[in-house]
């Protein structure tokens, strides 16, 4: 164990050391993406645990232990509510905000976000937005094919639009649709369950999406050309060298 630190890492250091024995060794970091590795090639074994586990109660934290030796095979509703609860306060290295790029070759996002939040947030919702670098998207070679239109990342406050919208075929209004869909997840975040698991389009959520006016024309939109966004995008990640 590194029991080094502040009084709260060194008594959650103790009590992860009683739980788990002396053929464990677990470090804390600062990473509140990853909040828990292991490393069971070493010896001894090796656990990274994200620092917000130091203000976790000994019940949380015996949980914890034993995703880490094994005795659970995934993280427990506990433990996962937990982590929903403290990760997004935990003090760490910001992120770099990206270079916005607003004006695409053929839509603006600057004037459509503006747009949608006057006339759907009364102007009581912004975000930062840019059209991304070239966006996910499942290979080619999976049976099943997806894209992802857009994120909102809460910690930037930023929302991010899939290139492969930016184009002549993509009506403005679809991607207005993206975009008012993004920016419900900043009006409306995501509520975690008794398992721990986090749902961000909740009931609450969909019926939202739904008063977006063109909502059914939209999703008929996406329907029928989604093979043409797909290949939209797949040349996009060719051209990059990432399909």
């Amino acid at each position: 164990m590194n029991p080094q630190g502040d009084l709260f890492e060194y008594h959650a250091a103790g009590e992860l050391a009683r739980a788990l024995g002396p053929e464990y060794a677990v470090v804390f970091t600062a990473n509140r993406r990853t909040v828990v590795s292991v490393n069971r090639r070493d010896r001894p074994i090796r656990a990274r645990v994200s620092r917000i586990f130091t203000l976790a109660p000994r019940e949380t934290i015996l949980d914890l232990a034993r995703f880490i030796s094994g005795r659970e095979k995934s993280l427990t509703p506990l433990v996962k509510r937990f982590i929903h609860e403290k990760a997004p306060a935990m003090p760490g290295p910001a992120r770099k905000t990206p270079r916005l790029k607003l004006a695409g070759k053929v839509h603006d996002l600057g004037a459509i976000t503006r747009e949608i939040g006057a006339l759907y947030f009364d102007n009581q919702i912004s975000v930062r937005i840019t059209w991304g670098r070239h966006g996910h998207v499942q290979p080619k070679r999976r049976a099943r094919h997806s894209i992802r239109y857009g994120t909102y990342a809460a910690d930037l406050d930023l929302v991010t639009i899939h290139p492969a919208l930016d184009s002549e075929f993509v009506p403005r209004r679809f991607v207005e649709f993206v975009v008012y869909h993004e920016m419900l997840h900043k009006a409306i975040p995501p509520r975690v369950g008794e398992d721990g698991v986090a749902r961000f389009h909740t009931r609450q959520f969909k019926a939202r999406e739904k008063l977006f006016g063109d909502y059914a024309a939209m999703a008929a939109w996406e329907k029928a050309n989604i093979h043409n966004l797909l290949n939209n995008a797949w040349a996009m990640a060719a051209a990059r060298g990432d399909a």
